[in-house]
This record gives C-alpha cells, structure tokens and sequence, in this order.
C-alpha cells in the first residue's frame, strides 16, 4: 500500500453520524396551455427506461420508470380504466427498491409471480449484472440482493471451464435484453460483444438442469446470435446468407459505443426477432429471425421501424421495451433516448400502441411526448427561485433551463401562483421571460440561467441577477417601484467583471447584517487534488463595498472580506454520481438570530448548514449531506419558502432531468425543527482492519430499525458493493480488492454511520 493512500484527506468520510428524514411530497394543481397537468412534480425525464410491474399489489400492472440521468426511480400506478392510459404518480411505491445504477430491467425469473431487478453492477471493477428478489412488504414490493459465490463480486457468474468463473458483461452504455429466448421457461440474455458488433447470447441453464426457474446458472452458447454484425456506420445490419456463419463487418470506431437491444416474437412462430438502438443514430432496426428458438438467423430488417407506420425519429440513441400502456391488455412499445448527456427533452418518449396481438403485435404511433406532456419539463436541466413577479403576495416560480435541446437555446419559464396564501396553483404564463432565447442566438456560451433577485440599488424593488454556463452574471434593474409587478430595463452581461468559470449559481442576500446585499455565487469543480477534497464544490462569497443605492463587488472575492470558500462548504458527495465533480447551489434562508443554508449539488444530495452567523471566515456546522434522502437527480437546484403558509419551509428542486420536484420540509420558519423520537444510529464496527480476505462488520439493535443498507467505497468514491442486511454481522469477501483505503456506511432510517478500513 502507498503512503500516499494512507495518509488520504478524510473529510468525505466523516465519523459524524448524519441524520435526515425522508420529506413529505407536496402536489400543486399546475396547468399549461390551459390544460391541467396530471402530475406535474416528477422531476421530469431524460433517459428513461420502462417496466411493467404490479407495484402495489393490487393485481394490477403498474408502470416502473428508473431514468439513467440521475439513476432516479420512478412509480406509476395504473387506475386500471380499461384503454386508457391511467396512471397516477406516487414515489411511495419505490421506496422499497435498492439503489441502481445505469440500466434497469424487471423480470419475474423464478415464475412466483413478483418482479425482481435486473440491474448493471454497483461496482466499478466490473461490468455486469446484479439481481435483486422481488417481495411484497404489506402492498409495496421490497428487495433481496442475490449473492453468486463463484467470484467474488454478487453479479451473474458465466462458467469459462475447469471450475473457473468470470462476469456475465453488459456495457455500463447498453440496454440488454432478459427474455425466454429458448422457450424453455426460465430468462436468458442478450448483450452486445466486448467489441461490440456482435451479440452473445447466454443461455440459462436452471431447467435443462433440473431446477425449474428457481435458478439463474448461465452459459455463453453462441458469440454471434442471429448471425448480424452491426457496424455502426449505417443503422442497417450486416446479414449473413448462411445459418451458420455470422455476418461480415468492422466498426469505424473500433470500441462499442453504446447499443440497445429489446426482443419479441413478432410473427407468432415461437422464436424472438430483434429491435435494436444504437448510440449513433435516431431511429431503431428491427431483425427478423428466420430460424428457430435454438439457432437464430436474422434474414431481413426493417432499418427505420416502423416503417409500416410512422418511424421512430429520437435524436440520439434509442432505447424500446414493451408494456401495456392503456390497459388494453395489449403489450405496447414505448421508446426513449437512452443519453444522459445529450438529447431532446419535450419529444423523447414514443408511445407506439399494440393495435393487433401479442402474438402478433403491430404497433401504431400514438404520442412522442408520453408522460412528458402531463408534467413539468422545462429542458435539460431545471433551476427554479421562488419569486413574486406580480406583486399580489402570492410566490411565484421562475425556471431557468441548461437548454430547451442540444441544438436550440436557453430560456427563463413563468409559472405565476393563481391559488390561494394557503393553497398555491401555477399556470405557465411565459416560456421565454424576459426574452433570453436571443442571448443564446448571440454567445452560445450564455444558456443554463440560474435566476436569483434581490433590491441591489436600494429602490423598493427586486432587481435580477442571473447565472450562466459560461460562469459569468447577467444583470437587469427592476424600474417597477415598491410593490409593482416587475418591469425590467435591458439585460447586461458580464455583472461586475465577475467570471467564476463555470455554472454559477446566484443568491443575493444581507449576510454580514450590514445592511447591504452581498453576493453568494455557487461554483461548479472537479477536484484534482486528493489529498484536498474539502475545496470543491465551494460557495464563494462577493461582499458589498458600495452603498445601498450603489452596489460595488470586486470581481476577486478575495478582497473587500469576500472569500471563494465561504463556510469551507464542499458539496462532493460519495457514489457514482458525483466521483470527482462538486457543484453547490446554495441558498441561505434568514432566521433571525442566524441562517439556514440548503445547498443542491451535483451528486443531487441536498446538504445544510447552520451556525452562519457571524461565522462568515470559519467552518458552517454541516446538518447532513443527504437531507430527505430525496434522489430526484443530479445537478440539483433548489429555493426554499413557506409556499403554503403553514408555518412549514418548502423546497422546490430542479435537476439535469429538466423537471420540478416539492417538497415540504420539518424546518419551521423560525428556523427550528419539528422533531420527532430519532433512535441513535448503531455502532458500527469493522474487525479486522487492516484485512487481507475478509472483513467483518458489526452492530447492534439492528431489529428496532424500519431498513438497514450497507454500502462500500472504494478510496475514489466509488460504490463497489450495496447490500440490505437485516442481521448484526455482515462479512465482505475482500481477498480480491486491491490494497488500498475503503470505507463502509451503514444506512438506517434516514442516518448513517460512516467508517473507514484498510485491504492489505
């Protein structure tokens, strides 16, 4: 082990155990376009794949949706009105699903009726797939990690001969396929080569074997099922003229870039043809298998499907699965793009309706914006402020985008509050406030507005300033007058000489109490520096040096009592979200005799901090960094008020998604908390340590908790394994990891306890 990893900057893992509770959804009547929007507060959609799933236990299929953008779950659940498309939004419903990254399949493989998880590895060693056993707990389906003791990682095992085992591999990129290929009953997989270009296909051998489908044990029967090559030069397939040779070809690039495969059997004759995405295109290819369920042999494609109707045109890789949509009995296709990075935002879920069989399904286009259209969704990524644009008392909503899509600009959304002091209601009132779409149209490095507003001039009214992409601040003077609905004079760019460098995220805000409006920007960076974590994803702090009617920031924070690390605040968070990168968003509430500070970031977490006040050169005292356990995304935004006037802090929470989520939080407006009995978190013990093949960990009282998670990282933060344990010792197999620094957390009820250990 080297020195270097022994003597690593700790401050990620702190030995504070960290409590939080989960938040209480709120669900505001939104409408746009003059039509109400069924659930408006989802958090929106970016690259989201689809199962079918009885998630209540009512009998009923209900709609899982798990968005590779943020690794976000999300519950549908069906009312059942037969060809309709009836769904109602209710997270509830996911609470008892594990966290999952990347890919997310739900298949029912022992045949008891209840989905389990399919899902891509938690660890960053290898690519592969985990799988969790579906239960009911009551009316919500809860999970057991299924652990494989061939190798020793808990993923799928594949036999390469003489007692040796290696990882079933799926691309953390892909979408495999998990179906009954072989009509025998139990589910074999599909996934692309290494390489790529070709498909393995591993066959589950659990009722050749004699175990019924209580077993997953595989084994790769064939390195080119359907005997196609897929170049990635055109959307089209390579076939072969021979059953028993696979198809010619290369691919430009040489490496797999990204594929997606779904399987069905289209013409009822017992073997499964093909619909395929792939990262370089927008539209899908569907093989058609003319051979049987042992040998495959795709003899004709359809390179735009489906052609016969009207063809699936996503701007960046595709992404199909089957699921009744409407409550026809009929399996329907649903497609969506499966890039986290890059894509569309307003049409990027095609519904395609099942109108004949589902022995012999054709598909009819129906929408490209399903779900989308009954929700908020502003664009690739959301950054929300509470404001009374109006002047009638009532909080408003003003969004900024990252991008309305790829190709077009960034805009500012109006939501003006049409309800009630204790019952809010919205309605789109703008879709370009202000007119920002032409900023685009003349610096392309001005988009991803962040709103923030506050008097700068000492007039009686809230001026705006705004953050960008490109770190700078635009300004606008508010020439309205003491309370006067908003009137602005001409946008400025380049507020103050201020140039972060990257994604700031505004507040302005008297937090000196001198009685003049500072500057909190909030900054996006990657962290290069191991050894000094704690100075990434910081809040910097411009102090005002000027008057009340004539603000002066220095563009260096670091004069005039400024500083770019103020409150030494580092919203790096742990997991597979967040590796390196910190992005705070702050916002800093007044209670009076002190200030709250809610922080978004870019692993999604929502931190806070107290003990502000007059503490602006030393450390703020962290709260949590996971307050409410929301999971809504990553890139969080956030603006906190009492929306409903109950006495009660709210948060709204835009993230790279493109949506809104609310929340009501257990902060009252005077800044104290509504507290419940919290049970002390367990200690956590981890013996040995130094290990050499295996740690053990325990702990005690484990049976008066409602959920315990165990969660290992490895030195760079990321998640090498996550378990539900429900006994007091827990023992990890580590005579394969590298020597080095790890961690363990230990999740319980919304705390955790955090320890480190050392693999030699």
């Amino acid at each position: 082990m080297t020195r270097q990893i022994l003597t690593l900057s700790f401050l990620l893992f702190s030995l504070l155990t960290l409590t939080a509770q989960d938040l209480q959804r709120l669900q505001f009547d939104v409408s746009e376009d003059d039509q109400s929007l069924r659930y408006p507060f989802t958090g929106g959609f970016k690259a989201p794949q689809f199962s079918q799933a009885d998630l209540n236990n009512d009998g009923t299929p209900d709609l899982y949706v798990f968005d590779r953008a943020g690794d976000v779950q999300m519950a549908f659940i069906s009312r059942g009105t037969s060809n309709t498309v009836d769904f109602d939004f209710q997270p509830f419903f996911v609470s008892g699903f594990p966290e999952l990254n990347d890919w997310v399949l739900l298949r029912d493989y022992d045949g008891d009726g209840i989905v389990d998880i399919f899902a891509q590895s938690d660890n960053s060693m290898a690519s592969g797939v985990l799988v969790y056993k579906g239960r009911y707990q009551g009316n919500r389906l809860v999970f057991d990690r299924l652990e494989f003791n061939q190798i020793s990682i808990d993923i799928i095992p594949v036999s390469t001969g003489g007692g040796n085992f290696t990882q079933l591999f799926v691309d953390r990129a892909d979408i495999p396929a998990i179906d009954d290929l072989d009509g025998d009953g139990d589910l074999d997989v599909l996934t692309f080569t290494v390489a790529g270009g070709s498909i393995f296909y591993y066959e589950n051998q659990s009722v050749e074997m004699g175990y019924g489908r209580d077993s997953l044990i595989f084994r790769r029967i064939d390195d080119c099922w359907g005997r196609f090559f897929e170049t990635g030069i055109t959307n089209c397939l390579n076939l072969s003229s021979d059953p028993d040779l696979c198809a010619e070809g290369f691919q430009s690039s040489g490496v797999h870039p990204g594929s997606t495969i779904l399987t069905f059997d289209e013409d009822n004759d017992g073997d499964k043809e093909i619909l395929l995405g792939d990262i370089s295109f927008n539209s899908l290819v569907f093989g058609i298998n003319e051979g049987d369920r042992n040998v495959a042999w795709m003899t004709d494609q359809d390179c735009n499907f489906p052609s016969y109707d009207r063809s699936l045109d996503i701007t960046t890789f595709p992404s199909s699965f089957l699921a009744d949509l409407d409550n026809d009995g009929l399996l329907d296709l649903v497609s969506a793009s499966n890039s986290d990075n890059i894509g569309v935002s307003f049409e990027s879920i095609w519904w395609y309706k099942n109108t004949d069989s589902n022995e012999t399904p054709r598909f009819s286009w129906r929408a490209n914006d399903f779900l989308i259209s009954e929700t908020i969704q502003v664009g690739l990524g959301s950054n929300p402020v509470f404001v009374d644009y109006n002047a009638d008392g009532l909080l408003d909503i003003l969004v900024g985008n990252a991008r309305i899509n790829m190709d077009d600009e960034s805009t500012l959304l109006l939501y003006e509050n049409t309800g009630t002091e204790n019952q809010p209601a919205f309605r789109l009132v703008d879709d370009d406030y202000l007119g920002f779409r032409d900023l685009f149209r003349t610096t392309s490095e001005l988009f991803n507005f962040t709103p923030a507003f506050g008097d700068l001039d000492g007039d009686g009214d809230a001026d705006l300033v705004c953050g960008s992409e490109n770190g700078t601040l635009l300004y606008a003077e508010n020439t309205a007058g003491p309370n006067q609905p908003f009137q602005f004079g001409p946008l400025s760019g380049n507020y103050m000489g201020i140039d972060i460098g990257g994604k700031s995220v505004p507040q302005i805000i008297d937090l000196d109490r001198d009685g003049l409006l500072d500057l909190i920007v909030g900054q996006r960076t990657i962290n290069q520096d191991p050894v000094n974590l704690a100075l990434a994803g910081n809040i910097i702090f411009y102090r005002n040096r000027g008057t009340v009617t004539n603000p002066i920031f220095a563009s260096d924070p670091e004069l005039d009592g400024g500083t770019p690390y103020l409150g030494l605040v580092n919203t790096i968070e742990l997991g597979p979200n967040s590796s390196n990168a910190g992005s705070s968003a702050p916002f800093f509430y007044d209670v009076g005799d002190d200030f709250l500070l809610f922080s978004g970031s870019s692993s999604g977490n929502l931190f806070v901090y107290d003990q502000i006040e007059g503490n602006l050169t030393g450390r703020f005292n962290q709260i949590s960094s996971n307050y409410g356990n929301l999971n809504v995304g990553i890139e969080t935004r956030i603006s906190v008020a009492d929306l409903n006037n109950d006495g009660f802090l709210d948060v709204i929470v835009g993230n790279k998604r493109g949506g809104l989520d609310l929340f009501a939080t257990n902060y009252k407006v005077d800044g104290t908390v509504n507290t419940k009995d919290v049970l002390a978190a367990p200690d956590l013990r981890l013996v040995p340590n130094p290990a050499t093949d295996w740690i053990q960990l325990e702990w005690e009282g484990l049976a008066q908790y409602s959920r315990a998670d165990l969660v290992v990282y490895d030195a760079r933060g990321q998640r090498l394994t996550q378990r539900r344990v429900e006994d007091t010792v827990e023992r990890i197999d580590v005579a394969n990891w590298p020597s080095g620094l790890y961690v363990a957390e230990l999740r319980v009820d919304g705390q955790r306890v955090i320890r480190k250990f050392v693999v030699q």
